[in-house]
């Protein structure tokens, strides 16, 4: 809990060499005109100069005492705040106005560890989109004293809470959001990741442990591949042989991610589909979301009720149900689109990805979000200035062709110049 003491003390250091810096320029002309007082012979004038001087003296001296009692006061009240969340079970961060983080308690420490100086950074491996999610919550609480936001992670959904500190900066709550849930720990469910050759690139230990080692290619893990969409493959694993059904989504880079996906229970569908690492959906071919896990009803702002996928989501440029249609004949299986859901009050952009399967004898639709509110937000930025760019390029050209204009003109001006003398009435027009 050191972290609290060395970042203020980097604060207050950095403070003070910013503070010196520009006391300079003020102390510069003051010492100045305290030389000039003693230099000059004018009784006056050296009184004058000696009094400019020492105001200006003493107004730096004041500013800068004033600068130190309030960094000081602020020193105190964050030191107030970590020793009141020192002992909280909650991940609690306090952050400057910039997202600097000033103080973790131990809580945070444990479960997002100790490193990154922004709180962006601290979450970053548990949140799809943090400095988007961070900046959204920052504009919400300027109108308001506090405010909060559920989001889904790897690891469920967190509720970010965060209270507005006047002049000081914020203070951050993240706190795991149970509901319904069962609260035991679920076990994740077997992942690897394989390139466009087949090779597996990564898998989670839960995989690992599947397989009883780290196989360096498909051929070795599964006695076929590629299958046909929602169909059963058998697998090598460390028990044996056993068939499985794996569920494939294609990742911006071109690599493929494989998850082995349990057999269903009765009653337990959800429970099973809420230990998968993604939001994850499951639509009939009528376009009805049967089945949702709980990352994908915290990002698109679902309950329980079965609802139309088509009315939570928009943007896509052709109906909903037509691309479920081709999806599920086996037509553009993989495939990404980006989206805007409808339901959650600020905008959520995402990134769907469709795959066929066969779920209790019935062909149906297995879709994949992933949050890409931070890419479009990026996106727009880039749109904006490439039109600032192509508006500087348009009034730049404009400006030249004036010019142009401008300097034929004066040298007409200035040949008429050249046949009328000063005297002549026409000469003043000609100026």
């Amino acid at each position: 809990m050191s972290d609290m003491s060395e970042s203020s003390a980097g604060r207050i250091s950095r403070f003070s060499v910013h503070g010196f810096s520009g006391a300079v320029h003020v102390l510069a002309p003051a010492i100045l005109c305290v030389a000039l007082a003693f230099l000059l012979s004018d009784r006056f004038l050296a009184l004058l100069a000696l009094g400019v001087g020492l105001t200006l003296i003493s107004a730096v001296a004041l500013v800068k005492v004033l600068k130190i009692r309030k960094a000081t006061l602020h020193r105190e009240t964050w030191r107030d705040f970590e020793l009141a969340a020192k002992n909280d079970s909650i991940p609690c961060f306090g952050t400057d106005s910039e997202g600097q983080i000033v103080f973790r308690n131990e809580a945070a420490e444990m479960v997002f560890g100790d490193q990154g100086e922004f709180l962006s950074t601290a979450i970053g491996d548990q949140l799809s989109a943090p400095k988007s999610v961070v900046a959204r919550l920052k504009e919400k609480v300027a109108h308001c004293e506090n405010t909060y936001e559920d989001v889904a992670t790897g690891r469920g959904v967190l509720r970010m809470s965060v209270n507005r500190l006047r002049d000081i900066g914020y203070l951050w709550r993240l706190e795991p959001k149970t509901g319904d849930q069962n609260p035991e720990i679920r076990p994740a469910l077997p992942v690897m990741q394989v390139n466009r050759s087949n090779v597996i690139t990564a898998m989670t230990p839960e995989m690992e442990a599947l397989l009883g080692g780290r196989p360096r290619s498909l051929d070795r893990v599964f006695a076929k591949w590629p299958i046909d969409p929602g169909s059963r493959v058998v697998m090598d694993t460390a028990d044996g042989r056993k068939e499985v059904n794996p569920v494939t989504f294609d990742l911006p880079d071109g690599q493929t991610q494989i998850a082995i996906c349990p057999d269903p229970v009765p009653g337990h569908e959800t429970s099973s589909a809420d230990s998968l690492s993604v939001p994850l959906l499951r639509i009939s071919l009528d376009g009805r979301i049967k089945m949702a896990n709980i990352r994908a009803r915290a990002l698109l702002g679902l309950d329980e009720a079965e609802t139309d996928f088509a009315e939570v989501v928009e943007g896509l440029g052709r109906p909903i149900n037509e691309w479920i249609l081709d999806v599920s004949n086996g037509r553009n299986t993989g495939r990404t689109e980006i989206v805007r859901a409808t339901r959650p009050e600020q905008d959520v952009f995402l990134q769907v990805a469709l795959d066929r399967v066969i779920h209790e004898g019935e062909v149906c639709v297995i879709a994949v979000l992933i949050d890409a509110t931070e890419l479009k937000t990026l996106e727009a930025q880039f749109v904006q200035s490439q039109k600032m760019q192509a508006i500087g390029q348009l009034a730049g050209g404009v400006a030249h062709d004036f010019n142009n204009l401008l300097t034929a003109i004066s040298g007409h001006c200035d040949l008429l110049m050249l046949r009328h003398e000063p005297g002549d009435p026409n000469y003043g027009d000609l100026m």
